[in-house]
């Protein structure tokens, strides 16, 4: 039934462009923030839509500040979304305002460990596009892998479980356990989101430890 008093009150909506997000990656982490005037409490609500062809569009769904993982049902490859904002005041003389809103998506890789124990997988990393820095991040445990000035074109071998290192150009005299920071990967039981920093190609292999009855 159509709430008339709704209709009588101030009421803003503005709806975005739609935005390519396409991505090869399994997953976005949403981080989501707005700055925001509404001493009076007013209303202020999010929306977003999704399409893989700008002609048909998912059904706009309610989205918080707190909606990391909106976009989990979905393939990255080929999406776009939208958004909405909707505001809605008693009143002109108590209308929020929104002086911000803003959406970054951090693209991660999924990787299952479907085993009973924690494992630590063989990582195979090049670097590319010139020397510099690279890290490895887990985002499911907070874990961060970093190595500092690897060449351009170096590979790098890390077996984690034995945390041995060896890099392409050892035979040069390089050893990276000095440009390393000590940490060795490790994927808990169940889901893994992995992300990375730095220009680098990266091969991770790993076998999953059942429990023996």
């Amino acid at each position: 039934m159509t709430n008339w008093s709704r209709l009588s009150v101030p009421r803003g909506i503005y709806t975005s462009p739609p935005f390519f997000i396409s991505n090869d990656l399994d997953k976005y982490i949403a981080n989501i923030k707005e700055s925001a005037i509404n001493i009076h409490n007013q209303t202020i609500e999010y929306y977003y839509r999704v399409s893989y062809n700008q002609n048909e569009w998912t059904d706009w769904k309610r989205m918080y500040i707190t909606s990391y993982d909106l976009l989990d049902e979905y393939v990255l490859t080929g999406l776009y979304i939208q958004f909405q904002i909707v505001m809605v005041a008693d009143n002109e003389s108590v209308k929020p305002y929104l002086q911000a809103f803003e959406m970054n998506l951090k693209p991660y890789g999924f990787l299952e460990n479907t085993g009973d124990f924690p494992i630590k997988p063989k990582l195979w990393i090049r670097k590319k596009n010139g020397k510099g820095n690279i890290a490895i991040i887990n985002f499911t445990t907070g874990q961060r892998v970093e190595f500092k000035d690897l060449n351009n074109n170096e590979e790098v071998y890390i077996d984690c479980e034995n945390e041995e290192i060896v890099s392409s150009n050892q035979v040069n005299g390089v050893y990276r356990y000095d440009s390393h920071n000590d940490e060795y990967l490790e994927l808990i039981r169940g889901s893994n989101y992995i992300t990375s920093e730095g220009d680098f190609d990266l091969d991770i292999r790993h076998k999953a430890i059942l429990l023996q009855e």
